[in-house]
């Protein structure tokens, strides 16, 4: 009897075990398709760009306390990504390694202005790139958090003229124009 409550106990819980472990291998999976794809990295995924039209105060990385070997790790990834994005800077592959670069400063090391060097250089050069839309928020975020009331005002124009009317861009650069720089962070 008590065999097979534990055969029973085993299908009826196994599932409930498996469906914990499921998201970490999904995840690891994640994580090594990353090394050979900077552009799928955990860190280019936007922090700024919220459906809420709210730039985070926090993230959810800087709660990390990288030092030591993780800091190392980090700076040496974003010197291979760095040294990627200088052998050939107008690849296609060249605004991914900016945006891998730009957002492991912002988020893992907050170096907000070596962030924003690599945001506002997809936005000056790469009008074609995809990333160029989530570039802008992760600059906005620099400059928050760098509190540049004036570079994000500036920033926030560009973004305006920029994108056609009626895009999610455009839409929110007037309305936080309209409501105050303070407004997005409400």
């Amino acid at each position: 009897m008590k065999l097979i409550r534990f055969k029973f106990g085993l299908r009826k819980y196994g599932l409930y075990i498996l469906s914990y472990l499921s998201p970490l291998f999904v995840l690891g999976l994640a994580y090594l398709s990353t090394e050979s794809n900077p552009s799928l990295a955990i860190a280019s995924v936007p922090i700024a760009k919220v459906p809420t039209n709210r730039i985070p105060v926090v993230s959810r990385l800087e709660r990390l306390n990288i030092n030591g070997d993780s800091r190392k790790h980090v700076v040496n990834k974003i010197a291979g990504y760095q040294s990627a994005y200088s052998e050939n800077p107008n690849s296609e592959d060249a605004p991914a390694y900016l945006m891998a670069i730009g957002n492991l400063r912002l988020e893992i090391l907050s170096d907000y202005s070596g962030a924003l060097e690599a945001f506002e250089l997809i936005i000056s050069s790469y009008q074609e790139a995809p990333q160029r839309s989530t570039a802008y928020y992760q600059a906005l975020a620099c400059y928050m958090r760098l509190e540049d009331e004036t570079g994000a005002r500036s920033l926030l124009r560009r973004m305006g003229n920029e994108f056609p009317a009626g895009s999610e861009e455009r839409e929110f650069a007037d309305e936080t124009l309209a409501d105050g720089i303070h407004s997005a962070l409400d």
